[in-house]
C-alpha cells in the first residue's frame, strides 16, 4: 500500500475511532493528530532539543504517541530511532499503518502501568499531556525514569 493510501486509511480509521468515543470536532482532532508540523509538537522540540547532549538523540521513547506524529517529528529533529507507546489500540494501529515504511519508528501498545522494555532501553523519554490521564502520576514517573 502506498504512503498516500496509508494516510487516507489512517484518517478514516481515526475518524471511526473518534466517532466511537463521541469526540467533538473530529476533523480538527484528526488534523492535530496527523499533522507533524502543526506547531503543537514542534514547539516542544524547538525548546528542548538545543539543551540536549548528543547522546540523548540515540533512541527516544515517546509515551502517549497517539497517531505517531510526535515520534515522526523526532526523526526530523535528529533522533536516530523513536518508539511510541500508547494505551489505545486504535492509535497504535493508525501509527503503525502511517509509518510502516519508516524502519526507525516503532509503536507499541502497553497497559499504562508497566513499560514493555528493559531498563536503560532509551536515551530520552518524551511525554507531554499524559501524566494527568494516569491513575497514579507517581507510578507513571517512576516507571518512565528507568529508561
Amino acid at each position: 500500500m502506498s504512503t498516500l493510501n496509508n494516510e487516507s486509511t489512517a484518517r478514516i480509521a481515526l475518524a471511526a475511532y473518534l466517532s466511537r468515543i463521541y469526540q467533538a470536532n473530529i476533523d480538527k482532532n484528526i488534523y492535530e493528530l496527523i499533522s507533524i508540523d502543526n506547531g503543537v509538537f514542534a514547539d516542544r522540540f524547538n525548546y528542548f532539543c538545543p539543551k540536549l547532549e548528543p547522546l540523548a538523540f540515540e533512541k527516544a521513547l515517546i509515551s502517549g504517541c497517539a497517531a505517531g506524529s510526535e515520534p515522526a517529528l523526532d526523526l526530523k529533529y535528529g533522533f536516530r530511532e523513536a518508539v511510541g507507546t500508547e494505551v489505545t489500540a486504535d492509535y497504535v494501529s493508525v501509527a503503525k499503518l502511517r509509518f510502516e515504511h519508516v524502519p526507525e519508528l516503532s509503536f507499541v501498545q502497553y497497559d499504562g502501568a508497566s513499560l514493555p522494555f528493559p531498563n536503560d532501553s532509551f536515551s530520552m523519554v518524551i511525554s507531554g499531556h499524559i501524566i494527568e490521564h494516569t491513575p497514579s502520576p507517581f507510578d507513571y514517573l517512576k516507571e518512565h525514569a528507568h529508561f
